[in-house]
């Protein structure tokens, strides 16, 4: 799990993410992301219940993501806040190389 500052914490920053926000798709995964000056890089992962009924496929395609953010943090700069969407339950099977490749791509496209 990312650091609770590097997280965000509400659901109202999480909205102005999504209305002012720019975004980037790729396949199942879209990246929403907007710069901020002077704040640390924060991340979200969101998962609807449309993509999957049961809480346990939401959580683990959500800690899947924020592992691969985790441990390749020193690609979102400083200042970068980012709200991952996940759009297919198939995430949560993908495998691991080909999840990290997408989202690190998705990455280098926001900046």
């Amino acid at each position: 799990m990312l650091a609770h500052k590097h997280r965000f914490h509400r659901r109202n920053q999480v909205n102005r993410i999504n209305r002012q926000g720019k975004s980037v798709r790729g396949g199942v995964i879209s990246l929403k992301y907007k710069y901020s000056p002077n704040t640390d890089a924060r991340v979200a992962v969101v998962v609807s219940k449309k993509v999957a009924k049961s809480a346990v496929v939401r959580n683990r395609i959500r800690r899947r993501v924020f592992e691969i953010i985790r441990k390749n943090f020193d690609e979102v700069k400083p200042g970068l806040e980012v709200i991952i969407g996940v759009f297919d339950a198939s995430v949560a099977d993908m495998p691991a190389d080909e999840l990290q490749k997408t989202i690190l791509n998705l990455l280098a496209q926001a900046k």
